[in-house]
């Protein structure tokens, strides 16, 4: 394991500005068109409008003495709760890639900064870079931060 680990950590350094960077290129592109145009976002936007439209009908109806306070509270209380709801599923939805994003500049800087390639085993190293790793028959999948995948015969 510790082999694999060290043979990857290299491929990693030495390559990191043709494998990572461009990855990272490629996930803040797709991020900033996502933002923009998002069918889920775009979609949960709508239906934040819709229910604040709503709020708006209820406190009228309250206005003009059609709802009185209590049923005005219940019904006010019950499309604001949905609209939080909806707010937190947007910054999820946004979040989740942030979070890869971010963990991607972590392992550019980490590699921008290192000075030579691994020769021994490093535990720091392994710890800062690896989530999980998952062992299989012939094989070694190295979970790395950002969400990377890369597997290692054994």
């Amino acid at each position: 394991m510790k082999d694999a680990f060290i043979r990857l950590f290299n491929i990693l350094y030495s390559n990191y500005s043709e494998l990572i960077i461009p990855m990272h290129r490629s996930l803040q592109e797709a991020i900033t068109k996502n933002a923009n145009g998002s069918a889920n976002i775009i979609e949960l936007r709508r239906s934040i409008l819709k229910l604040k439209e709503q709020l708006k009908v209820i406190a009228t109806l309250r206005t003009k003495g059609f709802l009185n306070e209590a049923k005005y509270m219940e019904q006010s209380t019950e499309v604001n709760v949905r609209i939080n709801k909806l707010y937190k599923d947007i910054r999820l939805l946004s979040q989740s890639d942030n979070t890869m994003l971010n963990d991607m500049e972590t392992l550019i800087a980490y590699f921008e900064k290192r000075e030579h390639i691994m020769v021994e085993f490093e535990p720091q190293a392994f710890v800062f870079l690896i989530d999980k790793l998952v062992v299989n028959d012939s094989e070694l999948e190295f979970h790395i931060l950002g969400e990377l995948i890369i597997k290692e015969n054994i």
